[in-house]
């Protein structure tokens, strides 16, 4: 028998996505809570593009309590590029 993870605490990370269709550069901070009922997580990241606010995709992420950080940040990441690339404004 495995043992579960650990609480997840919240956390903070930063990346960079260049869009491929029209090579526009962004950059965005996420932040992840854990929910208060302790069976997934909140989402919420800050995107820019040449120092310009470009919006705030969010999300809660149900269901992936028993995955570690590095795999949640993952999941997270994958989310915010794919809403960078299908619906952040042309930069």
């Amino acid at each position: 028998m495995s043992a579960s993870p650990a609480p997840m605490l919240p956390s903070l990370f930063t990346g960079n996505y260049t869009r491929p269709d029209d090579l526009v550069e962004f950059d965005y901070e996420v932040t992840i809570t854990p929910t208060d009922d302790g069976v997934g997580f909140v989402w919420l990241a800050r995107v820019l593009s040449a120092g310009e606010f470009r919006g705030r995709p969010n999300g809660i992420l149900k269901g992936m309590q028993d995955l570690d950080q590095a795999s949640v940040d993952l999941a997270v990441r994958v989310l915010v590029e794919s809403a960078i690339r299908d619906r952040v404004g042309v930069g």
